[in-house]
């Protein structure tokens, strides 16, 4: 099954960047004194990067569920281990690159691996590297 996705990424003027705040623990320092934008710590190339919420529960093997947002980068090379956002003719899937005795394979949700083969394989195109996941906590 395709993961739902609905792409979130506003254009820069569109909204305040998110905030929190920073605390180093001194003597006068307060947990409050200065905001700190949150696209300073999850956004490493803003050009390439955008933001997806997940609609779907079919990821939680990969640590993904419904109303997540991941943070994908389309700049970033896929290495071992890396979660990735994937088109097919279908919709999008995200999957978890995996090395084997065998070569590459993609690893989803349900821990179902498949064989890949990228310079064969026009079914799967890498949209980018999920780099982060922010969860929601109810």
């Amino acid at each position: 099954m395709n993961t739902a996705l609905r792409i979130v990424t506003p254009s820069p003027k569109s909204y305040p960047a998110p905030s929190m705040r920073k605390f180093d623990n001194t003597a006068t320092a307060s947990p409050f004194d200065q905001p700190v934008n949150l696209n300073d710590y999850i956004v490493r190339h803003p050009v390439s990067t955008f933001i997806v919420q997940i609609e779907h529960n079919d990821n939680t093997a990969l640590g993904i569920s419904s109303g997540d947002v991941v943070v994908v980068d389309k700049s970033l090379a896929p290495k071992e281990g890396s979660l990735l956002m994937i088109e097919k003719e279908d919709g999008f899937v995200i999957r978890r690159l995996i090395r084997n005795r065998n070569g590459w394979s993609y690893e989803s949700g349900s821990g179902i691996t498949e064989s890949v083969h990228f310079e064969q394989d026009a079914d799967y195109l890498i949209r980018g590297v999920i780099t982060h996941i922010i969860h929601t906590c109810k």
